[in-house]
């Protein structure tokens, strides 16, 4: 009996805090609305390399942004684009892999103003695994489906982990860019 409640409460003391639902229903929507898009890259977006568009968001946006290279994991980029979650402009890259299904967000940390600094927060919503973590001024979220179930927040936690050092957090921003088409609507 000692054991069982010293095991659970070792467990509820180190588990991720949940992400607020609201939250996990925008970006699961936002990343299920541009699955079905035939072309998911922003008209002017450079497509050179991960930090230039990385760069061009930071830019844009004002605020980090995750741009990561997964060719190493077998993921296929499947483009870039400044997308709308829950009425938020964010960054958005997609990315495929077999039939899982990946997207990276960054946002202004100031739209969650609630989660923690630092702080790795988590849930599972409709099927798809969300991961996110505010840090340096941007919340980072990641959104991954598998039909098979296989893409967990555990697998995207440690993704967040081990790629957040390459977000574009060194770029200055410049004056804002107006671009015609950018901005995605639902």
């Amino acid at each position: 009996m000692v054991i069982a409640v010293g095991t659970i409460s070792f467990v509820l003391a180190h588990s991720s805090p949940a992400l607020p639902e609201t939250f996990q229903v925008a970006a699961v929507s936002r990343h299920d609305h541009c699955l079905l898009a035939a072309d998911h890259h922003g008209p002017a977006i450079p497509q050179a390399s991960f930090q230039q568009i990385g760069q061009y968001l930071r830019q844009e946006l004002n605020h980090p942004v995750l741009a990561a290279n997964l060719a190493n994991e077998q993921w296929e980029f499947r483009g870039a684009a400044i997308c709308p979650v829950g009425g938020v402009a964010a960054a958005h890259l997609l990315y495929q892999r077999g039939d899982q299904t990946l997207s990276i967000f960054s946002l202004p940390a100031s739209c969650l103003p609630s989660l923690e600094h630092n702080e790795t927060y988590e849930g599972n919503t409709r099927g798809h695994s969300v991961v996110a973590r505010a840090e340096n001024g941007a919340l980072y979220c990641l959104v991954g489906h598998c039909t098979e179930g296989e893409l967990t927040v555990a697998d995207l936690g440690k993704m967040l982990s081990a790629h957040e050092p390459e977000a574009a957090v060194a770029a200055v921003p410049g004056p804002r860019i107006t671009v015609a088409g950018i901005f995605r609507e639902p």
